[in-house]
Parts: structure tokens; sequence; C-alpha cells
């Protein structure tokens, strides 16, 4: 079969769109057997071996020339592939897609990390200050108890204390003459921290928390009315707190030489977080909600609009360790402390267990004994009794000092967190914007294109194109389809 095609020697890039002008060299081919249509094998009379590009009309395609064969000394031999992106230039330029990135149309306030930059930069730090900081801060105790009035936490109540309340309350914990009618070996077991579930310093002040109702301090079956040591209740499930902030113009870069800008905000208890740079130009508005149980916070970042550009998740204060106890005069602070009093509770206790009955005066005679060495003092009592009674207080009392050794003199601490954590949100309390300026070191926007981002009609664009989807409405194969969204979405030149 012979037929017609038009030859050039023709210099373009393999993914663009340029067909070339003119009609070419015009030569009677004939297609070598059976060929297809996007792959054909020709053979044509002439010595001549240098064209590189094809067109032909019958079969409505731009062919590249993949290789030359000499089959005798006029007969040339050409095999062919089909250019799909001149064939069907057409269809390509018609069609509407959503254009990733552009050489022509691009968005300049959009950060592109496809382009290389250098890491000198200069930047800019902007604070703002963190709504209601307070440096000495107040601390949230979450306790059982049987307040009458709960607070914003059904379960238990919330007390805010400052640091001098705080030290009124510990003192008041451990004050034996707080409870009259625990006797002494209970005294020794009796720990009133286990009803304080909970306690967290925040870095903001106790009328800020609160409404100032103050309240004295009471945990769990005890009625504190010997306690004066208290704090306001909180009566409020958490905070919203507002700051606003605003990121300046954006003309640094429109013509992908000079510099551009990164926006970055740090939020304390939510770390830093890039702030895309299209909103260059706005006050954004921050809304900072914290829950006061557990310190869990979030902060939504909204537009002048209220459109929401970013949802945080932060915490706020720390967890404060309150194994500490009173060191008071009554209350032992070494095992040897322990032992006297042990012993003391051991005679009292064997004194009154006599069917007959000592009295009073029997822990007065033993504690005499103990202290001077006196053992014959006549009571009525014979000796082996009073041996008895001896071994027994001191039996008693080894044992309550064993337990108070492992409990009061020595606590387990259970909280994490406490001076460090604390230390932490008072040096970084400071809300900072950074702004970095780069250099780019390749100017060549045709190489690369920028962002674009938007839905743009093909022909209305020039140069370096990259698209989301190509796939477009053509007659081709579907093999010639599949080539064509291939090199659309990978980037091509429009030309």
């Amino acid at each position: 079969m012979s037929i017609k095609a038009n030859f050039y020697k023709f210099s373009k890039q393999i993914d663009s769109t340029e067909r070339p002008t003119g009609s070419g060299t015009e030569f009677d081919i004939v297609l070598k057997g059976a060929v297809t249509i996007t792959a054909p094998v020709i053979e044509l009379d002439s010595t001549a071996l240098d064209y590189n590009y094809c067109y032909i009309p019958a079969f409505g395609r731009y062919y590249f020339v993949q290789s030359t064969t000499i089959i005798t000394a006029d007969i040339i031999e050409y095999s062919l592939s089909v250019d799909v992106l001149a064939t069907w230039k057409d269809d390509i330029l018609a069609a509407s897609c959503y254009v990733l990135r552009s050489a022509s149309d691009y968005n300049n306030k959009l950060v592109d990390d496809t382009w290389t930059h250098t890491t000198d930069f200069s930047e800019t730090v902007n604070t703002i200050a963190l709504p209601n900081y307070n440096a000495d801060g107040c601390y949230i105790m979450t306790v059982v108890n049987n307040e009458s009035d709960y607070s914003a936490n059904p379960a238990s109540t919330m007390y805010a204390v400052n640091a001098v309340e705080m030290v009124a309350i510990m003192g008041e914990l451990f004050k034996i003459s707080n409870y009259p009618n625990i006797d002494d070996l209970t005294k020794t077991y009796f720990n009133p921290q286990q009803y304080i579930t909970s306690c967290r310093w925040y870095p903001f002040s106790q009328s800020y928390i609160t409404d100032g109702s103050f309240h004295r301090f009471k945990y769990g079956w005890y009625e504190s009315s010997n306690i004066i040591a208290g704090g306001n209740l909180v009566t409020n499930y958490g905070k919203d707190m507002t700051f606003s902030f605003t990121l300046g113009s954006y003309t640094d870069w429109t013509d992908r030489v000079n510099d551009w800008t990164r926006y970055a905000l740090y939020i304390p208890g939510f770390g830093t977080n890039e702030i895309d740079a299209a909103y260059s130009g706005q006050t954004l508005t921050g809304k900072i909600s914290i829950d006061w149980n557990t310190g869990a916070a979030t902060c939504v970042l909204t537009t002048g609009s209220n459109e929401i550009i970013a949802v945080l998740s932060g915490s706020y204060g720390c967890d404060v360790s309150i194994n500490q106890i009173s060191t008071a005069n009554d209350i032992p602070t070494s095992k040897e402390g322990a032992i006297t009093k042990g012993i003391e509770t051991g005679v009292a206790f064997a004194a009154r267990a006599r069917k007959s009955g000592a009295g009073k005066g029997v822990v007065s005679f033993f504690k005499a004994a103990l202290t001077s060495g006196a053992v014959g003092y006549a009571t009525g009592m014979t000796q082996r009794e009073m041996q008895n009674t001896v071994d027994s207080g001191r039996d008693i009392a080894e044992a309550a000092a064993d337990a108070a050794t492992a409990t009061i003199l020595q606590p387990t601490v259970t909280s994490k967190g406490a001076d460090g954590t604390r230390q932490t949100i008072i040096s970084n309390h400071t809300i900072i914007l950074y702004k970095r300026k780069y250099s780019h070191y390749n100017p060549a926007v045709s190489k690369l294109g920028g962002v674009c981002n938007q839905v743009k009609t093909l022909g209305d664009l020039s140069g370096y194109t990259q698209v989301a989807n190509g796939l477009i409405e053509m007659t081709g194969t579907v093999e010639e389809r599949n080539a064509i969204t291939s090199l659309l979405e990978g980037g091509f030149i429009i030309a």
C-alpha cells in the first residue's frame, strides 16, 4: 500500500505540543506489511537519512522517527512512533483541567517547596503576650469530699488556691490537733492525701480561674470544722481566651527571583506550627480553650471572615507532686521517734486491756520508766505483768514504726512533671510569630513552573504545565489516551 507522508528536520522537546511549520518534504511511502497506526514501519525511495519527524495525512498523526535502516542503495526504512501531544494538541488545549504548576500563571503567595533555596535567611520575630498569663499562677486541686456546692467536676470538688493557701492546706492536713477523735495508732496510718486525686499548676491567677468565692478546704469523710485553710471553688469547666496578630503584606517573590517568606507561630502549650503564606496581609485570631480538669486545650486559628485555617491540640498546666508532709513536733520524723510514740501507744493499749484497769497513771509510769530506767515502782502489777506489758507495747511500737517508715517517712512519688514542667511553662509563655525570607538559587521558572492550584483552560497557558487529572476527551486509541494522561500529569510544555 502506497500513501504520502511529509518529512521534517525538526528540533522539538518530546514532551511539547509544538508542531512543525510548513509542508515539509513529501514522499510516497510503502507500509511494510501489517503495521499499527501508533508505531508504523514504512519504506520510501530516498537516500536521505537525516529526517527525524513525519506527518502522515492519511492517519492524521504526527510521528517521531525512532530509527532509520538502509535496505538498499535507494530504499530507506523508517520506524515511527506517534507524537500524541502534537497530534492531539487541539483537544488538549481545549481541555479544562486542575493545574498544579504553570510557568505562565501561578499564585505568587503560595510557598513553593519545589524551588531550591539557600540556607541563608533573614528572620523577623514578633512577640504576642499570652492572654491572662501570671507568673505566680495558682493550683487547682481536685478533691473527693462532702462539699455541698459541687463544682464543674461533679465527681469531685475543685479548689483554686494560691501559693500561700497551698502552704496553709498542706500544714492543716497533718496537724494532729485537727483529728481529736482519732487515736494515736490510727494517726500513724491515716493518709489525708488520698482524697486529693490531682493537683495541677496553671500559669493564670486565681481570680481569673474562679469567681472569688472562698471555701474551706474539705476532704473525704472528714468534717473540717477545725481547718481554716481553703481556696476558691472552681465552678466552670474551663476558660476561653483570644489573641490576634497580622501577617503583613506579601510581595517578595512575585518574580520568583527575589526573596520570599514563610510564617510559623509558636503558641505555649501547642508548639510551633507553620501558617500558609496565602493568608499574608490578613489579621488572624487565635482562640484558646482550656479544660481545668485535665489541662487539655485546643487553639482555633481563624481569619477576619471566620474561616478556620487550623485547629491545634495542646496542654496547659503541669502536674504537681504533693508528697511532702509537715514535720511539726507532734509528727515522728524518724523511726526511733516513731518507736517511742508507738511504745506509749502500746502501753496505753495494754493498760486499757487489763480487767482490773490500772488507770491513766500507768501511761505516765511507763513513760517515766522507759526514760529513767526505773522498773521497780509498785502499781499493783507484778514484775512479770509489767514486763509483759512493756513487751506488748514494744511489739506494737515496732510494727507502727515500720509502717510509718514505709508510708509517712518515705512517701512514694506518683506525680510527674512538678517543678521541671512548671519551669518550662514559665520560661516559654510568650506567643511568637516567626517570619523568614530565603533567596532562590534558580530563577528559571520556565523549567519548573510555579504553584497554580486552579482550574484553567490549557489553551490559556504556555510553557511548563502540570495537571492533577490528565484525562481529556479525544478520539484516539486507549494507548494514546493513556500516553497523554501520563504526560499531562507528569508535566509537559505548551507551545
